[in-house]
């Protein structure tokens, strides 16, 4: 992840794809960190989301979970709504794997 200002597959920068690459396998792998890893819940309303203007991107505020700042985004755009997931991730912290569940 860029450590810079601008984080790396921001509305920013570029968007992303999803990752060909996770399969069955990583599901096991999933399952056992759910039960030793950290958690939390993250939550933000946005209001009045079908009045946004087209292609505007907008941020929720930011939390901080273990010493990690966490922000949503969304844009609506003419036959699409997106909404982003990003972490400020510190230098300090090792590398680390994180599965969302979004409801």
């Amino acid at each position: 992840m860029s450590h810079n200002d601008e984080i790396h597959g921001s509305p920013e920068s570029k968007r992303h794809k999803p990752n060909p690459d996770v399969g069955e396998d990583d599901k096991t792998e999933n399952s056992k960190m759910l039960k030793t890893g950290k958690r939390f819940v993250l939550k933000h309303t946005f209001r009045n989301i079908l009045n946004l203007e087209a292609s505007k991107i907008v941020k929720s505020k930011k939390d901080e979970h273990f010493g990690v700042q966490w922000y949503f985004c969304i844009e609506l755009a003419a036959e699409d709504f997106s909404i982003w997931l990003y972490c400020s991730w510190p230098r300090s912290l090792e590398e680390s794997t994180i599965k969302a569940n979004i409801h």
